[in-house]
């Protein structure tokens, strides 16, 4: 699953009626709401604000409304966008100005299809990652060969010198068991490696 690196704005018009369409990072549904409640400022006057959200690795929290649109011609088409494109962790609000030309049910799904659409082609995604985060605790006589190897492999690091050398790491989780393996190699399996957390993060 992948989401969005930057909020993402556009805006195009339908038989007169004008949609205005955003695209956010949202990871939780108070962070969600906090982007519907600042569009519902930024155009109070609009007719309708429909959104829908994906949040969570295993898609775990949805939700679409329609904000007075007929059922499921606004929030559903929506929220289907962001299922096809493999989206999460997002939200995408279409706020709408009312025309004066009735676009009929089909008419509306396409149009705010269209928006979700147009959102994601401007949309540059990122991936989320795991990483593991250990301490290094290793004697001074492999510090050279060892600091060379997490130099090259690891995503960050912190030393510190004191009576060991001891290193905070933090290393991509598919590269960790070879890591590990390496750094006893390198020190004859003196090295005392702890595992203290894994994280996902964009």
């Amino acid at each position: 699953m992948k989401s969005i690196k930057n909020a993402v704005t556009i805006e195009h018009t339908v038989n007169r009626s004008r949609f205005i369409g955003l695209l956010a990072r949202a990871t939780t549904e108070t962070e969600a709401m906090a982007f519907l409640e600042q569009e519902k400022k930024n155009y109070p006057d609009a007719n309708h604000h429909c959104y829908a959200y994906i949040i969570g690795e295993g898609l775990t929290i949805q939700k679409a409304t329609d904000d007075k649109e007929p059922s499921k011609t606004a929030g559903v088409p929506l929220l289907e966008i962001l299922k096809k494109n493999e989206l999460t962790d997002v939200i995408v609000i279409a706020t709408r100005y009312f025309g004066g030309v009735k676009l009929g049910s089909g008419g509306l799904i396409r149009a705010y299809a269209k928006t979700a659409k147009l959102l994601v082609e401007n949309a540059e995604f990122a991936v989320k990652t795991t990483y593991d985060n250990l301490v290094i605790t290793i004697d001074y006589q492999h510090s050279t060969s060892v600091e060379r190897l997490i130099r090259s492999e690891a995503t960050e690091y912190v030393s510190s010198y004191l009576e060991n050398v001891s290193y905070n790491v933090t290393i991509t989780h598919d590269k960790y068991l070879k890591f590990v393996d390496m750094i006893k190699d390198i020190t004859s399996g003196s090295a005392k490696i702890d595992h203290i957390t894994t994280e996902s993060r964009y």
